[in-house]
Order: structure tokens, then C-alpha cells, then sequence
């Protein structure tokens, strides 16, 4: 069933308020159809979502944070980059890919900080790390240059705001200097929405990475759902947030059941 048709909904509606709408007519659905909203979304939908970690912690809690991840089975971390020193995060990846055996994977976020000199000179410290990408690693006045940084430094980005600021049709998403498109429902909108989004993806060989912007435990569950119907296969979502809440009526990890 084709759930990312629009409903007779007003013009005008913000994203977040369209994604909300969106996905309580979709629950509702599956629930009279006594199936999984995952299922309903898409017949070839899976049944599991790996996430990814997001590593705030400081250095006297990072050791036991990276363990307490690694017998979760998460391989693959998120760090922060830009407020700290070079050293300080290099120390970060050190600590992890070590606790991990060396099997750890890497996405960096630097949030539209950096100009592309800085970018250049930062991303040379990460080098000797297995890193997937680096999400928005420029500011808005040097994004063109997306390109020439991934030449540089070998470090492909994801997109994240910058999404709003590009066209499907525009160069640089079809060259390898992006590697993934992070998708946030509560900025992209309701499903159509989000469904151009992942047949773009899918088009041009990026992945589609679907990823908290810290919503509450039923949004996670909403979220993990529409990642396992429409997210890369295999491709870690930035799900795992529920922690960074101070209180939270979903006290457990949302699990995925048919």
C-alpha cells in the first residue's frame, strides 16, 4: 500500500508537523491491517536496524561508554568534531578503535563548521581510521567545494541541513565527494517527502541514513519502522539517541517485531 500518497491534508504545514501526521495515519493503517508499520510501508522491509553510537562522553567516561556499545554489538561511532582540540579527538578514535579490536567504524560531524582550509587540516588528523564520512564538514559559504575537499583528503560527506540548500539534480550529489544522505523526518516532512528522498539515494549509489533529531522513545519507534522499510540495507541508522534524554516514558530499546 502506497502510504506516501498525500492525504487531504491543509497547504502550508510545517515538515515536522506533516511527518507527524503522516506516520499516525500510517500507524493507524497498519494497525486495522494487523501488520508491523515497517511492513505495511514496504513488503521488503527488514525486521532489524542497526544504529550507530553517538560518543558526548568525557575522557574519564569514554572507556566505559565504547564497552558498554561494543557488547551491544554497535560498531559503528559518531563523534562530534570541531569544539575540541585535534589531539583530543584523534584520542577519542584511538580509544575506540583499540576497546574495539580494530573493527570499529567511524562517522564524523562537524556541523558547518569549518571552512575548507580548516576542513582540509582537520580531516588529515583521521587518516589512519576506517571513517565513512564526515557529516557537513564545510559552512554554507564553502560548500561548492565539497568536491574539492573530498580530492584532497579522501573523506566523502553526508548530507545533513544542507539537503534544503540542494536540488536533486544538482552536480555535486552525483559525484563521490557525498557518501550518504541523512534523513530527518522532522525536517524533510511527510512521506512523499522522505520516499524522493530515498529513491534519489538509491538512484545515485549514496545511503540513505535515517536519524534521530532527538525525538522522544514513540518517535524513535516511528523512525526505526521507516528505516527499516526505506533506509540502506545494512546501513546504520543515528537512532540510538533515547540516552540523551533526562526522562523518557520509554524506558526500554525499541525493538522491531513482526
Amino acid at each position: 500500500m502506497d502510504v506516501s500518497k498525500d492525504a487531504l491534508l491543509p497547504p502550508g504545514l510545517s515538515p515536522a508537523v506533516h511527518w507527524g501526521l503522516d506516520s499516525a495515519r500510517a500507524d493507524l493503517l497498519a494497525r486495522v491491517q494487523g501488520l508491523p508499520l515497517h511492513r505495511l510501508l514496504s513488503p521488503a522491509s527488514r525486521s532489524r536496524v542497526p544504529v550507530n553510537a553517538v560518543l558526548q562522553e568525557r575522557p574519564e567516561g569514554l572507556e566505559e561508554a565504547v564497552t558498554g556499545y561494543l557488547a551491544k554489538g554497535i560498531q559503528t561511532f559518531k563523534i562530534k568534531v570541531g569544539s575540541r582540540s585535534p589531539g583530543e579527538e584523534r584520542q577519542i578514535l584511538e580509544t575506540v578503535w583499540r576497546l574495539s579490536g580494530r573493527t570499529a567504524r567511524f562517522r564524523l560531524d562537524a556541523n558547518r563548521m569549518w571552512r575548507f582550509s580548516e576542513a582540509a587540516r582537520r580531516l588529515e588528523a583521521f587518516r589512519d581510521f576506517p571513517v565513512e564520512y564526515v557529516e557537513e564538514p564545510l559552512c554554507p559559504e564553502d560548500l561548492p567545494h565539497l568536491p574539492e575537499l573530498y580530492r584532497k583528503t579522501g573523506v566523502p560527506a553526508a548530507l545533513d541541513e544542507s539537503l534544503a540548500e540542494f536540488s536533486p539534480e544538482a552536480p555535486v550529489l552525483r559525484g563521490r565527494a557525498v557518501a550518504a544522505l541523512v534523513l530527518k523526518p522532522q525536517r524533510i516532512g511527510g512521506f512523499r517527502a522522505i520516499r524522493r528522498w530515498c529513491r534519489l539515494a538509491r538512484a545515485l549509489g549514496k545511503s540513505a541514513v535515517f536519524s534521530s533529531s532527538l525525538e522522544t522513545g514513540f518517535g524513535l519507534a516511528l523512525l526505526a519502522h521507516v528505516a527499516a522499510a526505506w533506509g540502506t540495507a545494512g546501513v546504520p541508522a543515528g537512532l540510538h539517541t533515547l540516552d540523551f534524554l533526562q526522562e523518557s516514558l520509554v524506558t526500554e530499546e525499541t525493538e522491531i517485531r513482526e
